[in-house]
């Protein structure tokens, strides 16, 4: 078994936007919530990613950040962001705390 230090902590954000093409996706949600992520404490790294209808990212906390903290902080980002969105759009945050995986993103 894996020492509980080597186990993947990432916040997934899941996007879901039918019809919506990735230029749009990246410019209405990813580059926005990827500058609000910026000034969240303890987010280590973000990596984003845009496609037909669907966008993805995924925030990495520092190895001493509290991970549950960093999921609400990036919750409250998103809930800022949704009114932005299109009236379609469906988001999803959630916390992989996976030790199967060897990095998240």
């Amino acid at each position: 078994m894996a020492p509980q230090e080597d186990t993947c902590r990432c916040v997934s954000i899941e996007l879901s936007a039918p019809g919506v093409s990735p230029e749009s996706i990246e410019r209405r949600f990813l580059v926005p919530i990827e500058r609000r992520l910026m000034f969240v404490e303890g987010v280590r790294s973000i990596t984003a990613i845009a496609s037909e209808g669907s966008g993805r990212v995924e925030v990495q906390p520092k190895p001493t950040a509290d991970a549950a903290t960093v999921l609400v902080d990036v919750e409250e980002a998103v809930r800022y962001l949704e009114p932005c969105l299109p009236q379609a759009a469906r988001t999803l945050v959630e916390l992989i705390d996976d030790d199967s995986l060897t990095e998240c993103g």
